[in-house]
């Protein structure tokens, strides 16, 4: 009698370990402690006689052995999620995708024109605050997300770098207090897009800027939000290039330092399953053309 499989979860909680290479992040995204992700990745070791991951100092690392196994049971769950899809026309199909809020302001101008060109095939976006997805868990066709590297398994194509600077509205400079340096930045309020403040310190880091010490500051959970204060004149946020584009071209938006952009190594994405790839493909192209 052939050997009785592992559990279904446990192939799944070890995809999702091996996309995030780190205990904690997958059992933030499975809802479970990250002791009982450990306990399941190391079943499954047992069960299979050799180890999965290594750890270390930042995190984990896949061994051959885990790098192995990892494209069949990709294939594998990509089959069974297909598989339990409804079957629908590609031409009349509702497509679902899933939004980080900080892309909507560039995302959703562009979609609305391609749609205006393209109406055969309709799209229905769900905004969030989370910068992942997990297709064979969740009812979206494609996503925007905001990594450094997309996740494997899924077509991805690139819409931009990110490019970070200060930016605020032009009567938020104050004469007798211009920004000439970066040293003047502690004058007025800092917003931060993330409650790590990793944006600014980085900013400051590369641009000999002075410690995060500024009059006030405020912090947000997402860069669009940090973008609307500062279009409101609460104070100077960072700001990625092509997400404010229209705002610095209308003039709504100044850049105090025009020359301290900043590339974080942080891309936008349009990611989406190989079976979307027909329905996907005109738009992807379309979006990376213009």
């Amino acid at each position: 009698m052939s050997k009785r499989l592992p559990p279904l979860k446990t192939l799944h909680t070890f995809l999702v370990t091996a996309e995030h290479l780190n205990f904690t992040r997958a059992a933030e995204q499975l809802h479970l402690t990250q002791g009982a992700v450990s306990r399941q990745i190391s079943n499954l070791e047992d069960y299979l006689g050799y180890t999965l991951f290594s750890r270390q100092a930042r995190g984990l690392a896949m061994t051959r052995e885990g790098e192995a196994i990892l494209p069949g049971l990709q294939q594998a769950f990509e089959l069974i999620s297909t598989t339990l899809q409804p079957r629908a026309s590609a031409s009349d199909a509702l497509l679902n995708i899933k939004l980080p809020t900080c892309a909507m302001r560039w995302f959703m101008p562009r979609l609305q024109r391609f749609q205006e060109q393209y109406p055969e095939q309709q799209f229905a976006v769900a905004t969030t605050i989370d910068h992942g997805v997990q297709f064979d868990q969740e009812n979206f066709a494609a996503a925007v997300l905001y990594c450094r590297q997309p996740p494997k398994g899924v077509e991805a194509v690139q819409l931009f770098r990110e490019h970070m600077t200060p930016v605020c509205i032009p009567s938020l400079i104050r004469p007798a207090q211009p920004l000439l340096q970066t040293s003047d930045l502690l004058h007025y309020p800092l917003l931060h897009p993330s409650r790590d403040q990793h944006d600014w310190r980085q900013w400051l880091l590369q641009f000999n800027g002075p410690a995060l010490s500024p009059a006030r500051s405020y912090q947000f959970d997402t860069l669009d939000l940090a973008i609307n204060a500062a279009l409101q004149g609460m104070g100077v946020t960072m700001g990625d290039r092509t997400l404010v584009e229209e705002e610095l071209q209308r003039g709504t938006l100044i850049t105090p330092f025009p020359d301290s952009w900043m590339e974080t190594g942080f891309s936008y994405y349009l990611v989406y399953p190989a079976r979307h790839r027909s329905q996907l493909q005109p738009l992807a192209r379309w979006l990376t053309d213009r």
